[in-house]
């Protein structure tokens, strides 16, 4: 799935067809493939290491078998919520998700309605 259609699923999400959840497992493609635990509160970074704001909660599928995205929250300089593809997260480094984006792509993200 490319990453412009992983930014319209996340933003075609309806509250009727996620459930938010404030933390959970997912899986990340690469060698070897690895499950990292994500929970609201966690801080994200882009790719070039400007703070990205903080994980507000966790879209998953209404059976709970797949997270659909991460909503993130209190981007510097903005308000309210943006919706991020899992496949955005590149790896982790501790508390913090990295993401394999840039800065810029971040921002232009539309707003994502409230939870």
């Amino acid at each position: 799935m490319s990453s412009d259609m992983d930014i319209h699923q996340c933003n075609g999400l309806k509250s009727d067809d996620v459930k938010i959840m404030a933390q959970a497992s997912v899986f990340l493609r690469g060698e070897p493939a690895s499950a990292v635990e994500i929970r609201h509160g966690m801080k994200l970074t882009s790719v070039d290491g400007r703070d990205a704001g903080g994980v507000a909660g966790v879209a998953v599928s209404q059976d709970g078998h797949q997270v659909l995205c991460i909503i993130l929250s209190h981007l510097p300089g903005e308000a309210g919520y943006q919706c991020l593809p899992v496949s955005w997260i590149k790896h982790m480094e501790g508390e913090v998700i990295v993401l394999n984006t840039c800065h810029e792509m971040i921002l232009a993200l539309p707003g994502w309605h409230s939870i």
